[in-house]
C-alpha cells in the first residue's frame, strides 16, 4: 500500500528527481496519454522504482485533477500488456490533501529485470518509444537510449551507480554481465563518457523582451554583424542568459527592456522547467564553444563534426602533440567519413555533466551529411565495429581535443566561466566481460 505519510514526504521534496516525477495531468482520454505513462512506468521499474503524482505542478505545487479524473489499476495493466511482456508491479491510490485537492499517486517497483517494449508505441505520427527500446530513469527525465554508444556508456554508467550505491542496484544487470562475461573474476575499469561539470555560473540574467524567437531578432536587425553576444534563450517572453545584462557593453541588451532581474543558479536546479532551461542553456554554450573551434555542426542530429580543410586534428595529451585523421575519403563507397560526436549536458542525480557520444557523418561531398539509404547503411557497419576500446579511444580524444590538452575544459563568456573535468567517472568491476555480449544482455537472450 502508499501510505499517507509516504505521500506527505513526496510533496515535501517539491523537485524531481530519479525517483519522483510531478505531472499536472497525463491526458487519458487518449491512446497518446497511456503511452506517456506505460514509458514512465518502464523507465522507474528499469532504474529502482519510483513515484508519479499527478496533480502536482512543475514547482512541486499541488493543483489537484478533476472530480471524474481517475486511473483504473486493471485499465492499466491492460495496456502494459500490450506493450511488453513482463508488467513491472505497481500501486496506485487516491490523496486528498488539506485543501480538499485530490491526487493520483503511482508507485511503481524495481522489476527484477530489464523491461524491453515488445511492441512500438505509436499512435498516428506520435512516437513514444520504439520496440527494443531502453527506457531508464536519468535523474529527473525518463530516457530512451536509442543507439549503440549510447547503450555503452550509460552501461558503464550504471555499473558505476551499481559500485557507489547498495548492492541490490542494478542487480540483474550485474548478474547477466557475470554470466556473459569471459573470463571471470578478473578486475577491470570500467570508465564512462560522462565528465563532471566542476563550475557553473554563478547567476542567470533575465529581462522582458518584445521577441519570441531568435529568427525575429535577425530579421528585425537590432544586432549589428560586429555584435558577439553571449549565448541566450528566449522563454515565456523573456530573454535568459549567463551574462551580466545590467553590463552597458553587453549587446544583448539590444534585446530587453530596462528591468534586469537576477536569480542564482542554483535555483534552477528546483523545477524540473528551469533543470531545462539550464541544460538548453548550456549546450548553446557548448555549440558557441565548438564552433570557434570550426567544426561543423549537423542541426538534424545535433552533431558536431570535422569538415574541412581539417582533415588532420593536433591535440595535446600527455605532454606529447598528436595528430588524427578525423576525414578520410573511402573509394569503395564514394562518401567522406568525418569523425563526429554528440555533445551535450545532461543533469543525473542533480548532478551535471557533459556526455560524448562519438559517432560519424557520412559525405558525398565533404560539407553536407549524406542521409540516404546508402549512407545510412554504410555508417550502421561503421558503427558495427565500434568497440568498448575503440569507443573510449574515442571519448578519449574528443574529451583532449575540445580541452586543448588541458585537464579542464574551459568554456568563457563575456563575464562567466564553465568548467568541465577531463576524468570521466570511473568504477572497478570484480569481474571482466565480453564487449560483444551486450547487446544480449539488456535484451535477455543469453545463449
Amino acid at each position: 500500500m502508499i501510505t499517507d505519510e509516504e505521500v506527505i514526504k513526496l510533496l515535501k521534496q517539491r523537485a524531481e528527481s530519479d525517483q519522483l516525477e510531478y505531472k499536472e495531468i497525463i491526458d487519458l482520454s487518449s491512446e497518446k496519454g497511456w503511452l506517456r505513462l506505460i514509458k514512465h512506468i518502464i523507465g522507474f521499474a528499469n532504474r529502482n522504482g519510483g513515484y508519479m503524482i499527478i496533480g502536482v505542478n512543475d514547482y512541486g505545487k499541488c493543483v489537484g485533477v478533476p472530480p471524474n479524473y481517475k486511473i483504473d489499476e486493471g485499465k492499466l495493466r491492460d495496456k502494459l500488456r500490450k506493450y511488453v511482456n513482463v508488467i513491472p508491479n505497481f500501486l496506485c491510490r487516491e490523496y486528498v490533501d488539506d485543501e480538499g485537492r485530490r491526487l493520483i499517486i503511482i508507485k511503481v517497483f524495481s522489476a527484477e529485470e530489464v523491461i524491453i517494449p515488445k511492441k512500438p508505441g505509436i499512435i498516428n505520427s506520435h512516437r513514444e518509444f520504439d520496440k527494443g527500446a531502453i527506457i531508464f530513469r536519468v535523474g529527473s527525465q525518463t530516457k530512451i537510449l536509442e543507439d549503440s554508444v549510447d547503450i555503452r556508456g550509460f552501461i558503464d554508467f550504471l555499473m558505476f551507480k551499481k559500485k557507489m550505491s547498495t548492492e541490490r542496484k542494478y542487480a540483474v544487470l550485474v548478474e547477466r554481465m557475470k554470466i556473459l562475461s569471459s573470463p571471470a573474476n578478473i578486475k577491470e575499469t570500467l570508465t564512462s563518457n560522462l565528465f563532471p561539470v566542476t563550475q557553473l555560473p554563478n547567476k542567470v540574467y533575465y529581462s522582458n523582451t518584445p521577441y519570441s524567437n531568435k529568427k525575429e531578432i535577425w530579421e528585425a536587425g537590432v544586432m549589428s554583424n560586429g555584435d558577439l553576444p553571449d549565448p541566450f534563450i528566449l522563454k515565456e517572453g523573456k530573454l535568459f542568459t549567463f551574462s551580466d545584462l545590467s553590463e552597458t557593453s553587453n549587446c544583448l541588451r539590444k534585446l530587453i527592456e530596462n528591468d534586469v532581474k537576477v536569480i542564482e543558479t542554483k535555483e534552477w536546479f528546483r523545477s524540473e522547467k528551469h533543470r531545462r532551461y539550464l541544460i538548453e542553456l548550456l549546450n548553446l554554450n557548448m555549440k558557441s564553444y565548438a564552433l570557434k573551434m570550426d567544426l561543423g555542426f549537423y542541426s538534424k542530429k545535433k552533431i558536431f563534426y570535422f569538415k574541412p580543410p581539417m582533415d588532420i586534428a593536433t591535440y595535446r595529451k600527455s605532454n606529447k602533440t598528436i595528430k588524427r585523421r578525423v576525414i578520410r575519403y573511402d573509394n569503395k563507397s564514394g562518401y567522406f567519413i568525418h569523425h563526429a560526436a554528440r555533445i551535450s549536458f545532461t543533469l543525473i542525480d542533480d548532478s551535471l555533466y557533459l556526455f560524448i557520444n562519438p559517432t560519424f557523418i557520412l559525405t558525398s561531398d565533404g560539407v553536407t551529411p549524406s542521409r540516404d539509404d546508402k549512407a545510412k547503411t554504410l555508417l550502421t557497419k561503421i558503427m558495427d565495429k565500434q568497440f568498448n576500446n575503440i569507443v573510449e579511444d574515442n571519448v578519449n580524444f574528443w574529451i583532449h581535443y575540445l580541452s586543448k590538452g588541458l585537464p579542464v575544459l574551459t568554456i568563457e563568456g563575456m563575464d562567466y566561466t564553465i568548467r568541465i573535468s577531463c576524468k570521466s567517472l570511473v568504477s572497478m568491476a570484480n569481474f571482466g566481460y565480453d564487449e560483444g555480449k551486450f547487446g544480449k544482455m539488456i535484451k535477455g537472450d543469453e545463449e
